[in-house]
C-alpha cells in the first residue's frame, strides 16, 4: 500500500519564499534595463543606430537643421508647402532664365536673354486721386537699373485704382503710376505692391 507523501510546513514556507523572490526579480529587471539620458555618452548615438523615419518633428529642436546639413537637391517640390517661399527669401539676382519653367510667361528668345531677376515688395500710400486722373509713387528696389523691365501688381481691390505703368525711373528706383477710372476722387489706403524686375 502506497504511503501518502508527507508535506511538511517548512517545505511550504521555502516554496513560498522562492516564488516571492522570483516575482521580485521579475519586476525589478525591466526597470533596471531601461536606458536613461544620463546613461548615453555624447555622440554615442549615430545615425546608423537610429531606425529610418524614427526621428519626428517633436524630436527636432528649433533652428537645429541648418542649410549645410541638407543635401543638395534633397528638398523637392513635394517637401515645400504652398506659399512658404516668399520674395524676401529669394536672393536678388539668384533666379536666372534657366530657373524659369516652360509656360511661366517668358519663353523662347525672351527667356534666353534674361540675365537678372529681382523680386521685391513696396508699401505705398497714394494721395487722393481725382476722378479720371493719375498719380505716381516711387519704390526703392536695390539692384534695379534704368532699362530693366517691371511687372507690378496689387491684390487690394479696395484701392479702386488701375495700374497705368511701372518703370525704373532711376538707379534702384521704380516709378508706379495709377489711374482713377471712377467719377469721383479716391483716397486709397496704404497697401503693399509686389514687383518683379528683370533684365534682358
Amino acid at each position: 500500500m502506497n504511503r501518502p507523501y508527507d508535506f511538511y510546513p517548512t517545505a511550504a514556507v521555502t516554496l513560498f519564499l522562492i516564488i516571492l523572490v522570483i516575482g521580485e526579480l521579475t519586476s525589478w529587471l525591466p526597470a533596471q534595463a531601461q536606458v536613461g539620458t544620463n546613461d548615453i555618452d555624447n555622440g554615442a548615438v549615430t545615425s546608423s543606430k537610429i531606425r529610418d523615419r524614427e526621428v519626428k518633428n517633436p524630436d527636432i529642436a528649433e533652428d537645429s537643421i541648418s542649410s549645410d546639413k541638407i543635401r543638395d537637391g534633397a528638398v523637392g517640390n513635394a517637401a515645400i508647402a504652398d506659399n512658404s517661399i516668399t520674395s524676401d527669401k529669394i536672393l536678388d539676382g539668384s533666379i536666372t532664365s534657366n530657373d524659369l519653367a516652360t509656360g511661366s510667361g517668358l519663353s523662347g528668345d525672351t527667356q534666353e536673354k534674361i540675365s537678372n531677376i529681382i523680386f521685391s515688395t513696396c508699401s505705398i500710400d497714394f494721395d487722393a486721386v481725382p476722378a479720371n486722373k493719375a498719380k505716381t509713387a516711387f519704390c526703392p528696389v536695390p539692384g534695379a537699373q534704368i532699362g530693366d523691365h517691371v511687372i507690378v501688381t496689387n491684390q487690394d481691390l479696395s484701392l479702386g485704382l488701375v495700374t497705368q505703368s511701372a518703370t525704373v525711373n532711376g538707379t534702384e528706383l521704380v516709378r508706379i503710376a495709377v489711374t482713377n477710372p471712377n467719377t469721383s476722387a479716391v483716397d486709397p489706403p496704404s497697401s503693399t505692391w509686389a514687383l518683379i524686375i528683370f533684365r534682358s
